[in-house]
């Protein structure tokens, strides 16, 4: 185990301790948590960031001290030092908190992307090495996923958080700004904020949706004062990720489904691309295997006629397509479920689902109904490939 993982399981257990009102326990729990973290700074990518967790370290250790003599009084809840956020409105922070994810989705799992797998383990691995001394070597710090609908970005985010054994802040900015319109410089603040106190025990990665959103050009007539404010705020986060040292663990990917409407300094704060592009056949019969593999329905249809037949489609379409044929099998085999429900909740509940294995009928009766605009998607697609190569 990683010794960011072991010094968040033991954060969490001596807050157990503390808050169980057990004062033998918690000051032996919070010292073996401030000998982590001494260790954990040794591992620091800068001066700021090892002197930050020393000084948590600290935190700990005094803390510790006083639950033995009884000036901490345990029982309490949210004892644990967080000098980052504690100028933080308790609102903010419960919003923030709420954001913040677990994943353990990984690479392996996704479907195709091998080029955008490993242009983000490439951008991160080179931030994150140790550098040779005295040699100044330049990493990405914001990344920027463009593409269709449906292709993995956000699958993309969540696996790079696992494989960091990250904090995983999953965020979209419709949500930001529909919760808190007005407000929403603030919140963005908090985020990064937060984020940068988690980085204390490990890594944080902030992944942004609909960047677009928070981001639009500015410069029109329509534009409001608080929409700057938010391209302002934005400007000045990102700014800080890619220049302050104490930012160092602390990573952000933005994904945007248009990026063309992104105002264009925002779109030069990230120093990094990628084009997340529509499956290629290759990856569509990648997608169809993982998606059916592991559901225990035996599978007849041949993955390479499913992919043949599905070009346009997005990850997420082929997923639905799955679904749906599963589904279509499912109450082919089952038309009597209506009427066993009519019995009452014991006859349902003692019924067993009769299934067969797929063939490519089942797929073909999906595909009916999985409605996928083929040439917008191309089109599309084709348009997100010119911006790619445009180096816009």
């Amino acid at each position: 185990m990683s010794i960011s993982n072991r010094l968040r399981n033991k954060i969490k257990q001596a807050k157990k301790y503390e808050e169980s009102g057990d004062r033998e326990q918690a000051p032996e729990a919070y010292r073996e948590v401030a000998r982590l973290m001494k260790a954990f700074a040794k591992k620091a990518v800068s001066k700021d960031a090892e002197n930050r967790r020393i000084e948590k370290a600290k935190s700990f250790l005094n803390l510790a001290k006083k639950i033995e003599s009884g000036e901490h009084e345990v029982g309490d809840s949210g004892s644990e030092p967080k000098p980052a956020m504690d100028s933080l409105p308790d609102e903010y922070r419960q919003m923030v908190n709420s954001l913040k994810f677990s994943s353990d989705i990984t690479l392996e799992e996704i479907g195709g992307l091998e080029e955008a797998k490993s242009d983000l383990l490439l951008t991160y691995g080179i931030q994150l090495a140790k550098k040779p001394q005295n040699v100044s070597v330049e990493g990405w710090k914001n990344v920027l996923l463009f593409g269709p609908p449906g292709t993995g970005k956000t699958l993309l985010a969540a696996a790079v958080s696992n494989h960091l054994n990250a904090a995983f802040f999953n965020v979209k900015a419709s949500d930001l700004l529909s919760k808190y319109f007005g407000e929403t410089p603030k919140l963005i603040s908090a985020l990064f904020d937060v984020a940068r106190g988690e980085a204390d025990q490990g890594f944080s990665v902030i992944f942004i949706d609909e960047f677009d959103a928070l981001s639009q050009k500015r410069g029109s007539r329509s534009e409001t004062n608080a929409e700057r404010r938010v391209v302002s705020t934005i400007l000045a986060e990102l700014d800080g990720l890619s220049e302050k040292g104490e930012d160092e663990a602390v990573l952000n990917i933005g994904a945007t489904n248009a990026p063309w409407d992104l105002d264009n300094a925002i779109l030069s704060r990230f120093q990094k691309r990628i084009f997340i592009p529509l499956p290629d056949y290759r990856a569509r019969k990648d997608i169809f295997r993982l998606n059916l593999e592991g559901n225990g329905i035996p599978v007849e249809a041949d993955h390479d006629r499913l992919a043949e037949n599905t070009e346009g489609f997005s990850g997420r379409d082929i997923s639905r397509l799955c679904t749906e044929a599963v589904s279509t099998m499912v109450k082919e085999k089952n038309n009597d479920i209506p009427e066993v429900i009519g019995e009452g909740i014991n006859a349902i509940s003692g019924y067993e689902l009769d299934v067969e294995p797929l063939t490519y009928r089942d797929f073909e009766r999906a595909l009916e109904e999985v409605d996928v605009a083929l040439e917008d998607a191309k089109e599309l697609n084709e348009r997100y490939r010119n911006f790619s190569n445009s180096g816009q």
